[in-house]
Order: structure tokens, then C-alpha cells, then sequence
């Protein structure tokens, strides 16, 4: 019988064999077999089938506060340890939003798939991958609707120790371009890699050149306890276009030495013509 043993509180709703048998509270709403059994709060929602502990459904109509799996629902809604599936019964597709509690992580996962989506506590972001290195990382190739590079503060105001770039051809003529492509250990770990020729430098040897732009990317190969290096290419971009500006300027000085030759050559011409 639904609250037969309830000796305190008031104004409760009971719907269900023995639901709130023992409870004490007030102004509460419990729904299923045993639902509520042992309750001892006020305006609470418990919706169960029996007194196991967390129910299906646990809310609070003082803070509005719902719970799936949880007796302290902290947000409007409040899901723990499971996901939200939204599925299509017309294809048999499945969209999950979880939280990997081993790894730390949120994801939307495709579900059965991929996961396609991964935020991860302290901020990093992947699509496609986890982001084990950087703040944003993608599986694959990425795009803008315009070919122009990303954005970066530097403004005059926030530097100090500005220096002008030395030796520019001598740090170009370190540098070693190649082609290359991908082994099958690494294609199988990154299915978007294609079967084709890319074209970078060799970490190992960048990190000679330019140590600072060489950093541990968070990944493995099989066997090898040293992390996978990966390179930021854009300090040999701008030492490049510092290589260039001194070959015009090296252009135009021998320009201006084969202009005044040309004028003395032209004059000893004129000289033994006379």
C-alpha cells in the first residue's frame, strides 16, 4: 500500500505499490512501485519501479533541478554516467553526446562509428581526433571558405627584444625539403591520410634548424615509447622571406655594378675609336 507506514509530511502524490512506504517529506510526487521507499526530503520527483538507489528519474520542484542516474541533480538536466542517443529509426543512425570518464573527455559520437567531435577538459578540441597536444586539433584536412592564413596578435605594442633575422640564406640552406609518404602502421592509426606524396620536412632534422617550432604531438608508434614529434613550419616561412629581400637587394647592387660597368666599357670604347 503507498505510504502506509509515512507518519510525518503532507501533501504528497503516491502512485504505485508501497511507493513512499517510509518517507518523510513533504509537497513530494513519487510514481512507480517503491518509488520514494525511503525518502526523507521535501518536494522531490521520483519516478522508479523500486527503492534502488539512483531511480530512473530524481528531481527537485525547489530548484527545478532533474536527474537521470543521479539523487543530486546539479543543472536543469543532469545525466550521469550515461549519454544522450538521438536516433533516426529510418536508417538506423545514431548520434551520441557522452562523457568519457577515463580520458576526460566529452565527445559526439556517431554511434557504433566514429567519434567526431572531442572537447576535453582543459579546453582542447579535436574533430575527428583526440586532442592530446594542442588546443585545436582535426583528423585530416581542414578548410576555410577564403585562402588566407590564420590570425595572430602582433602588434608593435606587446613585443619587446625585437631582432632583426641573420643569416637567412645560411638557415634556408639547413633546412631539408623532402617527399615522402606515410608508412601503413601510421595510415591505419589515421585512416583520412591518403596514399600519396606530401611534401614537409623531417622532424628530427627541423628541430635543428628551428628547436622552438618542434613539439611532442601526444601520439605513439607502436613500440616506441618517444612521442611523435610534429612542426610548425612558419618560422621557416618568414626566414625565407627575409632570404628573398636580400637576394633583391644583392640583385640590385649587381644590377648597379653591371649598369657602371657597362658605362666604362662603353667610354674605353669611345676611347680607342678616337
Amino acid at each position: 500500500m503507498a505510504g502506509a507506514s509515512m507518519t510525518t509530511g503532507n501533501g504528497n502524490t503516491l502512485i504505485g505499490a508501497f511507493s513512499g512506504m517510509l518517507a518523510t517529506g513533504s509537497n513530494n510526487v513519487f510514481i512507480g512501485h517503491q518509488a520514494g521507499f525511503n525518502e526523507t526530503g521535501s518536494d522531490k520527483l521520483v519516478i522508479a519501479n523500486s527503492e534502488t538507489t539512483p531511480p530512473l528519474i530524481y528531481g527537485d520542484f525547489s530548484s527545478g533541478f532533474v536527474g537521470l542516474g543521479t539523487i543530486t541533480p546539479s543543472a536543469k538536466l543532469n545525466i550521469a554516467n550515461g549519454a544522450l542517443r538521438i536516433t533516426n529509426t529510418t536508417d538506423n543512425k545514431h548520434y551520441e553526446l557522452s562523457y568519457d570518464a577515463t580520458d576526460n573527455y566529452f565527445y559526439l559520437d556517431e554511434f557504433g562509428v566514429a567519434r567526431h567531435l572531442y572537447i576535453k577538459n582543459g579546453g582542447n578540441t579535436g574533430i575527428g581526433r583526440n586532442p592530446t597536444a594542442n588546443k585545436f586539433e582535426v583528423e585530416g584536412n581542414a578548410s576555410k571558405t577564403t585562402a588566407t592564413a590564420w590570425l595572430a596578435n602582433s602588434d608593435k605594442r606587446i613585443k619587446t627584444d625585437i631582432q632583426n633575422i641573420d643569416n637567412s640564406f645560411e638557415i634556408i640552406m639547413k633546412l631539408h625539403p623532402v617527399k615522402f609518404r606515410y608508412n601503413d602502421e601510421w595510415k591505419k592509426k589515421h585512416p583520412s591520410i591518403e596514399d600519396k606524396y606530401y611534401f614537409n620536412f623531417i622532424a628530427q632534422e627541423y628541430q635543428q634548424v628551428f628547436p622552438e617550432s618542434v613539439q611532442n604531438s601526444g601520439e605513439f608508434v607502436d613500440g616506441d615509447s618517444k612521442e611523435v614529434l610534429q612542426i610548425d613550419t612558419y618560422n621557416a616561412q618568414i626566414v625565407t622571406i627575409k632570404a628573398v629581400q636580400e637576394l633583391i637587394i644583392q640583385n640590385k647592387e649587381l644590377q648597379k655594378t653591371n649598369e657602371d660597368l657597362q658605362r666604362r666599357i662603353e667610354a674605353l670604347e669611345r676611347l680607342l675609336k678616337k
